[in-house]
């Protein structure tokens, strides 16, 4: 797609689920417009919904993914739909798309594949630095970091230890571990385009989390890490609205 295309504003869809739900999609539990996928009756109403954001000016659809990660189909007995349910989700946007080759739709059916998408449209000889849209709160400080530690065959991300106590938790029994070795992981991740681009070759894996789990499951370099900053939180962790409203100084 030519960059240029977002010079200017555009329009996209937006309340998928609420509109979903108030054409008379069932919740099914915390599914919400999940069920839209999973029980095949509104596959239609889920297409016909895209094209009606269409119809009213959308340039560029979102896949129906909101309630289809992992955790909360865990939460609803269904975790074992993950992949169809994502890839169903990309189809259905797909067949808007057909019908309308002027309209773009946002990423791919998963974390994964939109990584990957993005990544095609990435020069040779590149530092890619890749962040979670969620992270707003990230500072040039981390990135310049970050960018500067990167070199061939070693891929750079930032951490913070992990402040809570943690419990390894099997069947009815559970377990107290150490936390003073464990860190949670943060994005921007950074690597060379050469060495991000070889590992997203790979055939999609249940087992990758993020970029990093990407890259050291091809086999052919190294994650090393730096100190991230407890700042560059996740927009989307519950709770955490009233902080984004506040804004950095509220922090």
């Amino acid at each position: 797609m030519d960059i240029n295309f977002f010079k200017e504003t555009r329009v996209l869809d937006g309340g998928m689920g609420q509109e979903l739900l108030a054409r008379g999609v069932e919740a099914n539990g915390t599914l919400w417009s999940a069920n839209a996928l999973l029980q095949e009756k509104y596959h239609q109403l889920l297409l016909d919904t895209h094209l009606d954001f269409i119809n009213s000016g959308a340039e560029i659809i979102v896949t129906t993914t909101f309630t289809t990660r992992r955790m909360r189909l865990r939460d609803n007995g269904v975790e074992d739909k993950f992949e169809y349910l994502n890839t169903k989700a990309g189809e259905i946007a797909k067949k808007a798309k057909d019908l309308n080759p002027h309209v773009l739709v946002a990423g791919g059916t998963s974390r994964f594949y939109s990584v990957k998408n993005g990544l095609e449209k990435i020069d040779e000889n590149s530092v890619i630095a890749i962040h979670d849209g969620v992270r707003p709160l990230i500072s040039t400080k981390l990135i310049d970091s970050l960018i500067t530690k990167t070199k061939n065959g070693v891929g750079v991300i930032p951490i913070v230890p992990v402040k809570d106590s943690i419990r390894k938790v099997e069947g009815e029994n559970s377990t107290h571990l150490d936390r003073s070795n464990l860190y949670k992981v943060q994005t921007p991740q950074c690597f060379l385009s050469k060495d991000i681009k070889d590992a997203y070759t790979q055939e999609f894996s249940d087992t990758f989390t993020d970029d990093a789990s990407v890259f050291e499951a091809k086999g052919r370099g190294r994650i090393t890490t730096l100190l991230g900053e407890e700042k560059n939180l996740k927009a989307a962790a519950v709770g955490e609205g009233d902080k984004w409203q506040k804004g950095p100084r509220g922090l």
